[in-house]
């Protein structure tokens, strides 16, 4: 497709254009396709017994025109399949077609044939929908970026061609694609998508920033250390490809095809095969009961209504903002027994709160939060954001001069005194004599003319409900649930105490595959999920059986890397896939034994000879209909 027919806009989280190129029309052909030979077959019924059938070619013309026009996409398939099943559904709804119209059943046949081409292009066009979900909810891989030219003038330029040493300008709210080194502005970037830390990190001239990184207030101009193709954040989108798990489970109906397809074949095989050796006389009648029990036999029950329950629960679970990339991550689901949990964004939700502060016995707690109030505002810092909102009244404190250091804290002139705020490099820096430097936690420090107050004890706030979200986990069947986090801080007594197996910290992203990749090994038969929201969970989630990306904010990488795409920031819907998936089992286990109860009972009959071919007919389309009926009935949360 030419460029200028491509759907081009802007978006104001990435410092690069979007292209979505509009999806080919395959898809929709082929419905189209389906459904026109439906119609046709329709049309041929109502007029094979008076017009068409008394003109034998004109009747068979008709037949063969229909059964090319709607089998030429099962024959493709089936031909492509064989080399890994030659016995697979292709095969057999084609030999049940050509039984049905060599036994002169014209119309049943085709009936048939139409109606698993439309059911096949129904699930390819609901696959294709959920793409487009993804897609038109979260980031894209970005493809430009704005540079600056020796001119001064800012341009956009493909990401493959930036040169080492061009300037880049990334604007707030912009996410950084290139590895470089701040060469002009200050400000703070949220990098827990690739370290894990929820702590933004302040840069300032002569800092070097990493690609995935994104720059959250003040606009930066940086250096290009590496080109886009060895920069972090192209070589781990590599990783991931490498690393990814493509070994998923084939569809449902495929699986039953491997055995249930050669059995019907042979026992087909069988009803001719046997009263020839016995020395029947009346071998036609036999040839007719054998294609009677492969029409009969034909899983038109199954291969509708089985994926029907399963894309029913795919397209209920999408209008909560759950998306399935396939089938078998909801099959397998309920099947987990071992789930590892990122902390911080999944768990957390990725916003400080004040849980504790420490007293060094100058004053009481009520000033000293007072003293950080006050000094505190102005500071685009977000623990000073968290601080200067708190809720105090501090009227008598009057702040004169504010400075904010980058990389320290905050020195404020005010009329009680000089009072500092921030990291203990910053009390180092103005020789404040303190007992404590290593507080385990995320904190800010507070002093005032050279005396330490104390300091106040960050926690980056736990998602509501996580407690019963995890006992629940371990109602459906969970027997470990761990924690694998980047962040390098102690983790909090209330984290400690939801109930998780094991918690591991300070981990990169190549330390967290390797976790889970250790622990498949241990355990071979137990399947496991991860569940995380940053690009630093990509390469782990390729390693889990099923990866479920989770957030209202996601990356391409991590969603290209899950299985399941949660655009939610309510950490309950997780339980509520184990539901899911469990009921869809048990609808599908219905559906089997329906369909195969009614079609076991009726072959019995055919093979007596007591079934007239219309009502097996009848039988195989009613049970079809009774099985899609219950599919799109029965509650599945």
């Amino acid at each position: 497709m030419k460029h200028e027919e491509d759907e081009e806009f802007r978006c104001d989280a990435c410092s690069v254009e979007i292209h979505h190129h509009e999806e080919g029309n395959i898809p929709k052909f082929e419905l189209f396709n389906s459904s026109l030979s439906l119609v046709f077959t329709l049309l041929y019924g109502v007029l094979h017994k008076t017009i068409i059938h008394p003109n034998p070619l004109l009747d068979y013309s008709i037949v063969f025109s229909i059964f090319i026009i709607t089998s030429w996409k099962l024959i493709i398939n089936w031909f492509r399949e064989s080399k890994f099943n030659i016995l697979n559904e292709n095969f057999l709804i084609l030999t049940a077609t050509i039984g049905g119209i060599v036994i002169h059943e014209t119309f049943e046949a085709l009936l048939l044939i139409s109606l698993f081409r439309l059911g096949e292009s129904i699930q390819n066009i609901a696959l294709i929908k959920s793409q487009e979900r993804i897609r038109s909810r979260i980031f894209d891989i970005y493809t430009k970026v704005r540079i600056k030219s020796n001119e001064g003038e800012e341009k956009l330029i493909d990401a493959h061609d930036v040169k080492v040493d061009d300037t880049i300008i990334i604007k707030p709210g912009e996410r950084i694609i290139i590895d470089g080194e701040v060469v002009e502005g200050e400000s703070y970037i949220d990098t827990s998508q690739i370290t894990g830390e929820p702590l933004p990190v302040q840069v300032k001239e002569g800092d070097k920033v990493i690609s995935g990184s994104v720059n959250i207030d003040g606009t930066l101009e940086t250096r290009a250390l590496e080109t886009f193709e060895n920069s972090y954040i192209y070589k781990l989108i590599e990783t991931i490809e490498s690393t990814k798990n493509n070994s998923k489970t084939e569809r449902f109906i495929s699986q039953i095809s491997k055995y249930y397809t050669p059995i019907v074949i042979g026992i087909s095989l069988l009803i001719v095969i046997i009263p020839t050796l016995v020395g029947t006389q009346n071998l036609n009648d036999w040839i007719y009961r054998a294609l009677i029990f492969l029409v009969i036999a034909c899983p038109c029950a199954i291969v509708i209504s089985v994926p029907l329950a399963y894309f029913r629960a795919i397209g209920e679970l999408s209008k909560e903002g759950i998306i399935f990339k396939d089938t078998a991550s909801l099959d397998n689901i309920s099947k987990a027994k071992a789930i590892f949990f990122d902390k911080t964004g999944t768990l957390t939700e990725g916003k400080f709160r004040i849980f504790s502060s420490y007293l060094s016995g100058e004053t009481d707690n009520e000033t000293m939060l007072s003293i950080a109030n006050a000094a505190s505002k102005g500071s685009n810092h977000p623990l000073s954001k968290v601080i200067s909102s708190l809720p105090i009244k501090n009227d008598n404190i009057k702040v004169n001069k504010h400075l904010e250091l980058p990389g320290y804290g905050v020195v404020a002139i005010s009329n009680i005194g000089r009072i500092t705020i921030g990291n203990d490099k910053l009390l180092h820096r103005e020789n404040i004599p303190h007992g404590i430097c290593d507080t385990n936690s995320t904190a800010v420090h507070v002093a005032i003319d050279k005396k330490y107050l104390g300091y106040i004890s960050f926690e980056d706030k736990i998602r509501e409900n996580i407690k019963e979200v995890i006992s629940e986990l371990r109602e459906q069947g969970t027997k470990e649930i761990f924690i694998l986090t980047g962040d390098t801080k102690e983790i909090s007594e209330e984290i400690k105490n939801l109930g998780f197996t094991k918690i591991f910290t300070n981990l990169s992203p190549e330390d967290k595959a390797k976790i889970v990749e250790e622990y498949k090994k241990e355990t071979p038969n137990t399947i496991t999920i991860f569940i995380g929201d940053g690009i630093n969970d990509a390469i782990a989630m390729g390693k889990a059986d099923i990866s479920i990306s989770f957030g209202k904010e996601l990356s391409y990488i991590t969603t290209s890397a899950s299985d399941v795409v949660m655009i939610s920031d309510n950490i309950s819907k997780i339980a509520n896939l184990f539901h899911y998936s469990r009921n869809v089992k048990k609808l599908v286990i219905t559906n089997l034994l329906l369909a195969l109860s009614i079609k076991s009972f009726v072959m019995v009959l055919g093979l007596l000879g007591i079934m007239a071919l219309w009502i097996a007919v009848l039988s195989d389309v009613g049970t079809a209909l009774l099985t899609i009926f219950v599919s799109l009935i029965k509650k599945l949360k």
